[in-house]
């Protein structure tokens, strides 16, 4: 049997600012990361069409993705919701960042795993985050103890209106940055390499 060999693309360094202090000024919904129809947006907003959401803002970001599905779920997503701003625009990770750390809530209903440094950067941030529960990175966080919401069951309108208290928040941060420190992923890489060297 093959050893498992750990992996992952970024450190949480390069995703965003681990020395910046997380906003404490949340006023987004955010529904999925792309234009892609694994965003499964439609459900979403069909789920929340009857939600009293408050001042908070529903945006989507159709910055890139699909643009047959972008251009056809458009109209579909307003009739349902007609409040949702969509951010089309395609910017720099400084600003998009910017972007989510205003993010009070964020649904993202992908059924596998996807969109990871998006959900690394706003549970840093202090987003409180629903996963589906077919979307296996949502069980990896939460063997990992982070605080992370189920789409399926958790999602209503009492818990969309509520965000991470600060208690909440500190606690997903430290055990983020522990998982994904540059030091840390330079450790696990090196330990699977020289478990796969010692296996052939």
């Amino acid at each position: 049997q093959r050893p498992f060999f750990n992996f992952t693309y970024y450190p949480i360094e390069k995703i965003i600012d681990t020395e910046l202090n997380f906003s404490p000024d949340k006023k987004f919904i955010m529904i999925g990361h792309s234009g892609f129809p694994n965003g499964n947006h439609l459900d979403v907003i069909s789920k929340i069409k009857n939600y009293q959401l408050g001042e908070t803002q529903l945006i989507i970001p159709f910055s890139y993705g699909v643009t047959k599905y972008i251009n056809e779920v458009k109209p579909l997503l307003l009739k349902v919701r007609s409040d949702i701003k969509f951010i089309e625009d395609f910017m720099p990770l400084e600003d998009y960042n910017k972007i989510l750390e205003g993010v009070k809530i964020a649904i993202l209903n992908n059924r596998r795993q996807q969109a990871i440094g998006n959900i690394i950067a706003l549970l840093y941030m202090g987003a409180k985050v629903f996963l589906s529960k077919k979307n296996t990175y949502y069980h990896f966080l939460k063997r990992n103890n982070i605080i992370v919401y189920c789409y399926e069951k958790d999602l209503n309108e009492k818990t969309i209106n509520m965000g991470l208290n600060f208690e909440e928040i500190e606690h997903n941060r430290k055990i983020l940055f522990s998982l994904y420190n540059s030091k840390q992923l330079q450790s696990e890489l090196q330990n699977s390499v020289t478990k796969v060297i010692k296996n052939d």
